[in-house]
This record gives C-alpha cells, structure tokens and sequence, in this order.
C-alpha cells in the first residue's frame, strides 16, 4: 500500500488556509463590539486553535527553502520584501488611532529573523557570526517585551518604545521550531549513517543520503520536543506566559502535514508564487477594512 505524500504545494495551500482562519479569529477577538464570551468571541478562540496549525508548516517550509536554496542571499531578500509589504499595513493600521487595536505582530517578522540568525551564523566570516546576535536579539527582546507585559503589577516602562507590530510575534517558539526543522534532517542523516550499510556497488560512495520520510519524522520530534519544554516551562513555572503556549500547543497537530511531505515542490507556476508573495498583505488589508468598517 503506497503511503500518503503530501507537496510542497499542498503545505502551502494548508498554510494559507489556517492562517487565514486564525486572523479571523484574532479579528473577532479584538473587535471591541464583541463582548467577551459572546459568540463571535467564542468563535474566535476556536478558530485562533485552528490557526496554530499554520506557523509551524511556514516554519517547515522555511528551513526546506534555506536548506534547498542555491542562494540564500537572494531567497532572504525575497523574503525581506515580502515582510516590508506587510509591515508598511501594519504600520499603516497602528499610526490610525481607530485601527490601532488592527495592528498585530506579524509572522513574517519571525521568519525573516529565523533565517537571517540561520543565515549568518553559518557563514565562515568571524564578522557574520557576530551579526548573527542581531536577529538573535530582537527575538530574545520581543520575548522580554511581552514577558514584562504579563508580569503582575506591571507599570509601561521600555515596552511602550517597542510596540507589538514590531515584535517577533512567536519568539522563542519560532526560533525553536525553525531550528528543529532546519537542522533536524543533518540528524536524520547521521543516524541513517549509523544505521545503514552501504547497497552493493556503494562501498566506496557511502549510504544514500536518510529518506524524506526519516528526514520529516526526525524534524517532528525534535519540533514536538521543543514545544513540550515551552509549555512545560510556562505550564509548571509561576511566570508570565507571553507565548500563549497553552493555545500554541495546538500547534504540534500540523506534524500530521509535515510528516507526509515528499520533498517535492509540486505545482508552481508563476502566478502562484506571486499569489504566495501578495496574499498576506491583501488578506489582511481586507479583513482591517472589513472590521474597521463594522466600529464606524
């Protein structure tokens, strides 16, 4: 029986969709004409759930891009564009005093900054590794902003020069997981090293390099045990929770996705790539102008 197999098109179809579902749901929460425990902010919870499924698979994709690329200056550039499109809404969305509640931190500020740490630290120059504690530290700072925020007795101090917009909206929970799925397939391969003996005819070559399936399993685990140790620390420890971790856990469902990957692009035609690039800026704009619309 051939096993299910899942493309690189399909995880992004399953992105988009639960992503968008969770900005509805984050919508529905924030629009102050919905009371607390009303339906639609009940709706809302459900769907944020749902949601949490989307950034783990752009975090998978986002490591098999860095890993796949044949150059990553170019592919962050891309990615940088992309994420200066979505905050010049989001910015747009906080300078409106009306839509300043619209405004959010944005997912692709964590990609950018997972890849670009990645990126850095993985070059041979003394001076890269070094600016790699950039990228590093606006993750570490966006998690202090909002672990200072959820402390009790909490008084606006250095947080209100850094508002949320231009947070890394995931932190520590995105750096964590793009580092399970980034290297989680050199792991693979050396336990398949370990493992294996060379097929007749490989003596001299080595092994095959590990399996897509064995790559993705690896890559889960280490992902699954990352968000077990956020959860456990924010679960057991009498410390703010500025990751939500208790709705972020939701997360580890998308492994179900990411398992059955086959290590393909699938469908990508043009428009499709540029359909990826502008979804996320549009989608947003519309749903801030279609809630904007229900306060007026």
């Amino acid at each position: 029986m051939k096993k299910p197999s899942l493309s690189e098109f399909w995880l992004k179809v399953a992105g988009l969709l639960f992503m968008t579902i969770d900005h509805v749901g984050v919508f529905l929460q924030g629009d102050p004409a919905f009371a607390d425990g009303s339906l639609p902010d009940n709706v809302g919870f459900w769907f944020r759930c749902v949601g949490r499924l989307a950034m783990p698979l752009f975090l998978f994709m986002l490591a098999e891009g860095m890993r796949k690329t044949h150059d990553r200056g170019n592919y962050l550039l891309r990615l940088g564009l992309l994420w200066g499109a979505v905050f010049l809404v989001e910015l747009g969305l906080y300078l409106v005093p009306s839509t300043r509640y619209l405004s959010m931190p944005q997912p692709f500020t964590d990609l950018i900054l997972c890849a670009l740490f990645v990126y850095l630290l993985e070059r041979k120059e003394w001076w890269a590794k070094a600016l790699s504690l950039l990228p590093l530290g606006w993750i570490i700072l966006s998690y202090a902003a909002g672990f200072a925020e959820g402390m009790e007795g909490y008084l606006i101090t250095w947080t209100e020069y850094f508002p949320p917009f231009v947070r890394s909206s995931y932190s520590l929970y995105a750096l964590l997981g793009f580092l399970a799925f980034f290297y989680g397939p050199r792991l693979a391969g050396f336990i398949h090293r370990k493992s294996a003996l060379p097929e007749e005819g490989e003596e001299e070559k080595g092994v095959s390099p590990a399996p897509q399936r064995l790559q993705n399993i690896i890559s889960s685990l280490l992902f699954l045990l990352a968000t077990l140790l956020l959860w456990a620390v924010h679960r057991l420890a009498p410390i703010p929770d500025p990751l939500s971790m208790g709705l972020q856990t939701y997360g580890f469902l998308s492994l179900f996705l990411v398992i059955p990957y086959d290590g393909t692009r699938g469908y990508d035609k043009k428009w499709w790539r540029y359909f990826n690039y502008l979804y996320y800026p549009v989608h947003i704009a519309i749903l801030a102008l279609a809630f904007g619309l229900m306060i007026l």
